[in-house]
């Protein structure tokens, strides 16, 4: 009898225990995941910090904490993890009532991009390890992941060529900084001229300024691809060609935007950003280019050429826009050389690799008439920079 006492008993404290447990281990426990940082270059080293925290006196044996985190990720260890589209982790925590437990893992980044950690999910066992609970615990967490920039030989004489050539552009004379006076000729403006030296002088002469650069760039980014081949590493080249430019032209003070029809990987919508200048600016951009999704729901680059989206609205003193792009048809030729015509500065940035450029490739070809389509009229284009391409870089 006092043995099927103590066998009731028992059963008792194991189902109370167990419906306790079931309805209160929740209860007073938090869990939180973040990075050591927040951004993050390519080949830079991370922790990830996992804090859970039970603040009630019920202990809570065995913990599972599982998350996913971007299979990009290169993590020293490999134990409790397991590696599909993403990289998924299992982690075990014993902790007792009115405790914290604070665990890191440490990873490089190998890819840019923009990475998050939105749910925690936690498995529990009872007192007793017989039964288990779960639950879903939402989190925040992101890291900027910067794209690479491309400073080899020859990129770096490109891009001096290609800002030495806006600069040159966007030069003139500051009224403010005078420099000198001298004699007039036919190449002067009237406005220049110095009437009471030109009157002691019984010829005319002219003022000097010293001069001024005021340079705003749109940098309008094209991911659409010439041809099917390697797509995808060249709209990631594509990101590393912006990247550098971007940094090599905020080194000369440019006030920049960026334009493009590839998807934002949070909003969905393209990526762009307003006109600005200086680091934090930089930092903007930057951002930008790591949350570009790279797929295939492009929007129309010629948008940004006319319509309600258009860049072009008529100010055209101090502002060049390059475009970068390895696609190069007719529609987006065309469309170049018209706003080239109507004196806007334009410059267009083509990377790909050089076997694949083809002679006289760069022209708009027009229609002479609209009745006969067979006979066109070719047209020059201006500042194109062919931006050749190493053969393992696409």
């Amino acid at each position: 009898m006092q043995a099927l006492i103590i066998i009731l008993l028992a059963i008792i404290l194991y189902l109370s225990q167990a419906i306790y447990f079931s309805k209160h281990w929740t209860d007073n426990l938090s869990a939180n995941i973040s990075f050591s940082k927040t951004h993050a270059k390519i080949g830079d080293s991370v922790d990830l910090f996992i804090e859970l925290t039970n603040k009630k006196r019920l202990p809570l044996p065995v913990l599972y904490v599982k998350f996913k985190t971007s299979r990009t990720f290169l993590h020293q260890t490999t134990e409790n993890s397991a590696v599909s589209d993403y990289y998924y982790r299992n982690d075990v925590f014993s902790i007792l009532g009115n405790q914290q437990v604070k665990r890191s893992l440490t990873f490089t980044t190998t890819k840019r991009g923009y990475f998050t950690i939105d749910t925690i999910n936690m498995v529990v066992n009872d007192m007793f390890f017989r039964r288990s609970g779960g639950c879903n615990l939402s989190n925040h967490c992101a890291l900027y992941v910067f794209s690479d920039t491309l400073y080899g030989r020859k990129e770096l004489q490109l891009t001096k060529t290609l800002i030495g050539d806006i600069l040159t552009k966007n030069l003139y004379a500051d009224p403010l900084s005078f420099r000198g006076i001298r004699n007039y000729t036919t190449s002067d403006e009237m406005r220049y001229i110095n009437w009471k030296s030109s009157a002691k002088q019984q010829a005319l002469m002219v003022n000097t300024y010293f001069d001024t650069q005021t340079t705003s760039v749109v940098l309008i980014a094209n991911f659409d691809t010439h041809t099917m081949i390697h797509k995808d590493q060249t709209r990631e080249y594509i990101v590393k060609l912006c990247a550098t430019l971007i940094e090599s032209m905020n080194k000369q003070h440019f006030a920049l935007q960026l334009l493009s029809n590839a998807p934002d990987i949070v909003t969905g919508l393209s990526v762009t950003t307003e006109m600005g200048s200086g680091n934090e600016h930089v930092k903007t951009l930057c951002e930008a280019l790591a949350r570009v999704n790279i797929t295939d729901s492009l929007s129309n680059i010629l948008d940004y050429f006319e319509g309600s989206q258009s860049a072009f609205t008529g100010q055209m003193s101090g502002v060049s826009y390059v475009v970068v792009s390895n696609y190069r048809k007719q529609d987006l030729l065309l469309a170049y050389h018209a706003r080239q015509q109507e004196g806007y500065s334009m410059y267009f940035v083509c990377p790909d690799k050089p076997e694949n450029f083809a002679k006289n490739e760069f022209y708009a070809a027009q229609p002479t008439s609209t009745k006969d389509n067979d006979r066109y009229q070719y047209l020059p284009l201006h500042n194109i920079y062919l931006w050749e391409v190493l053969p393992d870089e696409i």
